[in-house]
């Protein structure tokens, strides 16, 4: 796998195709991008202006939004993590800082897809 750009997953691609794809990705290099999501232009650009104001927050304020000891979303600072000794492997610190999300109780088979993002920030505290 070429690890010298992110790797691009078209979701309009064969199922089996992506599932493949994806699998590869995230086990050989961790993360990727997906294009043919059929996402629209404003929600993209909404989620990525929400992002860039929360990681511009000052660090303290981001640091109450921490993991709690038991769950599994919120904030990490930079260097907070290492992801690959998940897998084993001793290295340094991940040069990153990230919030991950998700739904507290998992969504219901039948789930709106509108109600989606209420379902993931469900329980959550996230400043103005």
């Amino acid at each position: 796998m070429d690890t010298s750009a992110v790797p691009t997953i078209d979701l309009d691609r064969p199922a089996d195709e992506v599932a493949q794809a994806i699998a590869e990705c995230a086990r050989e290099l961790g993360f990727f991008q997906i294009v043919g999501h059929g996402l629209d232009r404003a929600v993209l650009d909404a989620a990525w202006d929400t992002a860039a104001r929360f990681f511009d927050l000052p660090t303290d304020v981001k640091e109450a939004l921490g993991i709690r000891p038991g769950e599994a979303y919120g904030y990490t600072p930079f260097l907070g993590e290492r992801l690959a000794a998940s897998v084993g492997n001793e290295t340094p610190p991940d040069l990153k800082e990230s919030f991950a999300t998700g739904p507290l109780d998992g969504p219901a088979a039948d789930l709106d897809e509108h109600r989606v993002l209420d379902l993931v920030m469900e329980g959550k505290v996230v400043p103005a």
